[in-house]
């Protein structure tokens, strides 16, 4: 996938059967050993509305 793809991949995948952020994450998490809350929330193009939607507290 290149930048001129539209975007990050996730958004090619279908929402009723797969989930597309937890797929983005465990695939940014599946390389390294650590890494920083901004450098994953950034590599899987989430905005912070999108994360403070995701608190459940």
């Amino acid at each position: 996938m290149t930048a001129t793809d539209g975007g990050h991949a996730r958004h090619r995948l279908d929402d009723v059967i797969h989930a597309p952020v937890r797929f983005s994450i465990v695939a940014a998490l599946a390389k390294v050993e650590n890494a920083e809350f901004a450098a994953v929330r950034d590599a899987v193009e989430l905005g912070l509305r999108a994360v403070q939607a995701g608190r459940t507290a």
